[in-house]
């Protein structure tokens, strides 16, 4: 059973930075062609054995516990639901892509408070980040920004 909602993220630049990593290898060697070890020490690099980072991304704080969650989700989907999933997660990717690029150009924001939507395995515990947000012309990464902070203060976008 899935649960698509939105949930709020405060991150650094760095940790967005790793969360990218981290989606990127959980897509490659998690649902697209899934290697345990590949994955295991993909997240291991990435992030370390334990933490926030994994959190953010997928609910689940060790790289040993979004692996082995990760391969047990793929393996019960059927092949449409794989593409699907796959799809889902590259969107989200692409969201936080979308997001490294706006936050180089605005540098001054220490933190930022973000709503994406995620994508919820019940009975797993594990959630990915996804974003349907690509239907509309006027996307704009600031509407989903809810804060930044500079110096720990919070200052609007």
């Amino acid at each position: 059973m899935t649960n698509e909602y939105i949930k709020s993220f405060r991150f650094s630049y760095d940790e967005l930075l790793k969360m990218k990593d981290a989606q990127l290898q959980v897509i490659i060697n998690g649902i697209k062609d899934p290697n345990e070890s590949s994955l295991l020490n993909g997240l291991i690099e990435v992030a370390g054995t334990a933490s926030i980072v994994l959190s953010f991304c997928f609910g689940l704080g060790t790289a040993a516990a979004v692996t082995g969650t990760t391969l047990s989700v793929v393996s019960g989907l059927s092949g449409w639901e794989k593409d699907a999933l796959e799809k889902a997660t590259r969107d989200g990717l692409i969201f936080l892509d979308e997001l490294e690029r706006w936050w180089r150009n605005n540098p001054e924001y220490d933190e930022l408070e973000v709503r994406m939507t995620v994508l919820k395995y019940v009975n797993e515990g594990i959630y990915y980040i996804i974003m349907n947000v690509w239907e509309g012309d006027d996307f704009k990464i600031v509407d989903y920004i809810d804060m930044g902070y500079v110096d720990g203060q919070p200052v609007r976008p």
